[in-house]
């Protein structure tokens, strides 16, 4: 099990964005929520426990990466292109 965080715009604060797998086509949805992170304010979905594998932010074309025993993190752009996701 591998985690992923999208980060989001603030516009988007309260939505529930569905990550999709595609080796299953499995949905799962998080809220995007608002963090404090040393002093900033920064809005991001969490996914805890995803199975290994890539997943598509649905209505995007931006994909993620989750790796066993990783965070993976994506930031959500307006346009729906590719952002290149990190591991860490």
């Amino acid at each position: 099990m591998g985690a992923l965080i999208v980060h989001a715009p603030s516009t988007m604060l309260g939505t529930e964005p569905e990550v999709i797998a595609l080796s299953t086509g499995a949905r799962v949805h998080s809220s995007v929520r608002e963090h404090a992170v040393e002093g900033d304010v920064t809005y991001a979905a969490l996914y805890p426990r995803l199975a290994a594998g890539i997943y598509r932010i649905d209505g995007t074309d931006q994909v993620a990466r989750v790796v066993s025993g990783h965070v993976a993190e994506i930031y959500w752009l307006a346009d729906g292109n590719q952002s290149r996701p990190s591991e860490s």
